[in-house]
């Protein structure tokens, strides 16, 4: 699964494969905010299914960053998520070192992808990718609030998507919540 967010910084958070580096939502909602007619559910913040259907986005030219990631598999646990605790958000490059599954398995589901954040600012940009699927790339604004991060994707297309997180001077780990019994955490290190 490609969508367009690791945790924006989640997925970049917005964005990634599998869920990705950061994980967000195309926006289909009608003007007046209305998500019933794009098939999502307006109880959740995210809808997979949504992204699984897009078309492929040409992301190309929504930054040239390096992809400095090494290959990560996820890890699946029935450990309790752990609480987000916010924090400030440092500017600079972040390479994904995990992803935790928290649910109703334990084990490794093997998917190799690879993430690279660069935090400047209010801005982030991401490359993601992994084997057999296109290197993608975006460009988000992020505001945060308590242990939330809002973030609105401008690049390759318009999303938006809020995520639990914590950041400290050499880590940032952002939450989604992917189902009615799973979270997905992904956690980067500084450079």
């Amino acid at each position: 699964m490609k969508s367009a967010t690791s945790t924006i910084l989640g997925v970049v958070i917005i964005v990634g494969a599998c869920g990705g580096a950061v994980q967000v939502a195309p926006d289909a909602s009608s003007e007046d905010g209305d998500t019933s007619e794009a098939g999502l559910d307006s109880s959740s913040d995210w809808a997979p299914d949504a992204l699984d259907a897009a078309p492929p986005l040409d992301s190309g030219a929504c930054n040239a960053l390096v992809q400095l990631g090494d290959p990560i598999d996820i890890t699946l646990t029935t450990a309790p998520v752990p609480a987000p605790q916010g924090g400030d958000v440092i500017a600079g490059t972040y390479v994904l070192t995990a992803i935790n599954d928290y649910g109703t398995s334990s084990g490794t589901k093997p998917v190799g992808l690879r993430a690279t954040l660069d935090i400047t600012g209010t801005t982030m940009q991401y490359v993601d990718d992994e084997p057999s699927q296109a290197t993608f790339r975006g460009t988000i604004a992020f505001t945060t609030s308590g242990a939330d991060i809002s973030q609105s994707q401008s690049c390759p297309a318009p999303a938006t998507a809020s995520e639990a997180y914590t950041a400290t001077n050499s880590e940032l780990r952002l939450q989604s919540v992917v189902g009615p019994h799973d979270t997905v955490e992904y956690v980067y290190a500084k450079k």
